[in-house]
């Protein structure tokens, strides 16, 4: 399966870029409701929202918080996968705001063992999917 993930910016490309390639999965990074809404109307097979929570690369930008991650993920039926600031220790909360899962970046590659964060970060699904 193929995958292309656009930013918000792009979104008008979604449509075209479906009906050019059916199985194509493409995926838009939003930072809204209605824009995660549009990106489903337009044919976006997943959501990446956020940034969910503070983080060095957005330094001075309000995270968005739990919160409107879990109303993104009422208000479409397509996966939202939440990003930015996300630590093993807040993956519960994420699961529970009803989010398809995580992307991380920084909670990995900033670490001084990157094998073992993301050890971390597969038990923590691991044990939130075992309590499901």
């Amino acid at each position: 399966m193929k995958t292309l993930h656009l930013s918000e910016k792009r979104i008008q490309e979604v449509h075209d870029l479906r009906k050019q390639s059916p199985g194509l999965q493409v995926g838009v990074s939003t930072h809204s409701n209605e824009v995660a809404k549009r990106a489903e109307q337009l044919g976006a097979t997943y959501i990446l929202y956020g940034h969910v929570f503070s983080t060095a690369s957005k330094k001075g930008v309000k995270p968005k918080g739990v919160e409107k991650l879990a109303a993104v993920a009422k208000e479409v039926s397509i996966p939202v996968y939440a990003i930015g600031g996300i630590t093993s220790a807040k993956v519960t909360d994420i699961y529970q705001a009803k989010a398809s899962g995580i992307a991380v970046m920084s909670g990995v590659f900033s670490q001084n063992n990157p094998l073992q964060a993301v050890q971390s970060f597969r038990k923590e699904v691991n044990r939130y999917e075992e309590t499901r």
